[in-house]
């Protein structure tokens, strides 16, 4: 969360992530679901750390498909619209010929997160396949669940293990030993000016209220 007016990428992914709650919250639509791809696509594109915000989302339609089995079929729109919008991104950040031939690059969009995308879409849509006739899960449903889950992340480990160290992975040692301790996010709390800590502390409830009385 960053004070009004000093915003950088992160008030771009903070404003998608508000559009994310409303469609979220808003009637599970296919234009809903659609929607809420493109926006978790659009802040992939703009930095890796919108995969935090995918976890977040994933996390909770996977909670839901848990206990309401037929809404698995959300997963489908909203995964195949994230991965077209990454691919696209891709394409407009990169020469065709570069993306396979350069060395992934790790805290941009690059060809591991494309992958990423479209192994999410396509174990959505094979447990979409499979689950559209559960009313309720048991424990074999569940374990081809896991199995799912564990595939996909087998496979991003087989093509791309670094991918799981984080976006800095093959950073500099100067970004840490020089650049971080003077970003904001790692600026301790209450070592900021007064008005800097209150606008930290209350910014954040002000936009509940406000998200809550829309």
């Amino acid at each position: 969360l960053f004070i009004a007016g000093m915003t950088d990428h992160h008030g771009l992914l903070s404003l998608l992530w508000c559009g994310a709650l409303y469609t979220i919250l808003s009637d599970r639509t296919v234009k809903a679901q659609m929607a809420l791809g493109l926006i978790l696509g659009l802040m992939l594109w703009i930095s890796p750390e919108g995969l935090m915000l995918w976890i977040i989302v994933y996390g909770a339609m996977a909670i839901d498909v848990f206990y309401h089995p037929s809404s698995i079929r959300q997963a489908v729109p909203v995964s195949l619209i994230a991965a077209l919008t990454v691919t696209a991104g891709l394409l407009v950040e990169q020469p065709v010929q570069d993306i396979f031939t350069n060395p992934p690059m790790y805290d941009t969009l690059s060809l591991p997160y494309v992958v990423l995308a479209w192994v999410i879409a396509i174990a959505s849509l094979a447990l979409s396949y499979l689950f559209k006739r559960v009313k309720k899960f048991n424990r074999r449903h569940i374990f081809t669940a896991a199995v799912a889950a564990a595939a996909s992340l087998g496979l991003m480990w087989f093509l791309f293990p670094k991918i799981f160290k984080g976006p800095l992975v093959d950073a500099d040692p100067f970004i840490f030993s020089d650049f971080m301790p003077s970003v904001s996010e790692v600026i301790p709390l209450f070592s900021r000016e007064k008005l800097e800590i209150f606008s930290l502390i209350f910014m954040p409830q002000m936009a509940g209220f406000f998200l809550w009385r829309a």
